[in-house]
């Protein structure tokens, strides 16, 4: 499907640019995830770290993933950047940002703004229950280990948060199942450490302990609790800032994401403030009873102004 018709640019001669763009293969949805041959981008072979075979529509989710983590932005192939004259009185003021010179025009919604598109990347997996979004994820994480590790190791400047690996976060229902997935499906090559976070004792030694790991893994109840701040272990009436918040990941899953439901509640809050570039929501239900569900998922991915 392409759209045709942009509210933006009607009755508007400032933007004929715009308008043959608009009116190119680029701006067609069909063609956003295209190979050079036509055909759909897969995978040429199953992760070498899993212990199973994907399947072809699997491979596909995963390579579907990779190249979203490689883009500048989860948002970059909506947007064009228009630039913008400058007034001759504004010119002879100030110096003119760079920021100041453009505008940012999407196809999508026909608005221009003023900002960027977000420096975020990921994307929503909203496969159906069954089809095994837990593999595909587990096949990204595989098939990144050694850039995530790699960039872990990178020293970090003084005051600023420590590197950590995947942050997944899941309801308390799925927890084992999740705990069983990462036993069996990861094989001794995949080489990745798993912590599980999941009380607040010890706190002292939680940061440390989840930056070091390939894999961190809580639950939503736990993002609930700990949303105003974790437990002081040494003063029970304080709260301390949780330690997941403490670190700068290099990716966060947040499985069965409709769980966070509204932009108001804890665990979206708390899942929003937590730093990393990548970010994945998986969920089979992306929107559960109306259209409003999607407003926290796009939150969590940085998607809302």
């Amino acid at each position: 499907h392409r759209f045709t018709s942009t509210p933006a640019l009607k009755d508007s001669g400032k933007y004929e640019d715009l308008r043959v763009l608009q009116d190119s293969p680029l701006f067609g949805l069909s063609e956003c995830y295209r190979g050079q041959d036509g055909g759909v981008r897969e995978l040429s072979t199953s992760p070498p770290g899993l212990n199973v075979t994907l399947r072809n529509y699997q491979m596909q989710a995963v390579q579907w993933m990779l190249d979203h983590e490689q883009r500048s932005s989860i948002s970059e192939q909506y947007f064009v950047k228009v630039p913008m004259q400058v007034s001759s009185l504004r010119r002879g003021q100030a110096a003119v940002k760079e920021e100041e010179k453009s505008l940012y025009y999407c196809h999508l919604t026909g608005n221009l703004q003023e900002e960027p598109p977000s420096p975020n990347v990921g994307g929503i997996l909203a496969e159906e229950m069954g089809l095994g979004k837990t593999i595909e994820i587990l096949g990204l994480i595989s098939l990144t280990s050694a850039a995530s590790k790699a960039w872990q190791a990178q020293p970090v400047a003084a005051g600023s948060k420590p590197r950590g690996g995947t942050l997944i976060i899941c309801p308390v229902s799925l927890f084992a199942q999740w705990e069983n997935e990462l036993k069996t499906k990861l094989n001794d090559d995949s080489q990745l450490s798993i912590y599980k976070y999941h009380t607040n004792r010890k706190i002292e030694q939680a940061k440390a302990m989840a930056a070091k790991h390939d894999i961190t893994i809580t639950c939503y109840s736990i993002l609930n609790r700990e949303q105003e701040g974790a437990v002081d272990p040494h003063n029970k009436s304080n709260r301390i800032t949780s330690p997941l918040k403490e670190i700068d990941w290099y990716r966060i899953v947040m499985d069965e994401s409709h769980a966070i439901k509204t932009v108001t509640s804890k665990q979206s809050k708390y899942c929003c403030s937590l730093q990393a570039k990548r970010r994945w929501s998986v969920t089979g239900t992306v929107m559960q009873t109306k259209h409003d569900d999607l407003a926290a998922i796009l939150n969590f991915l940085k998607l809302s102004h």
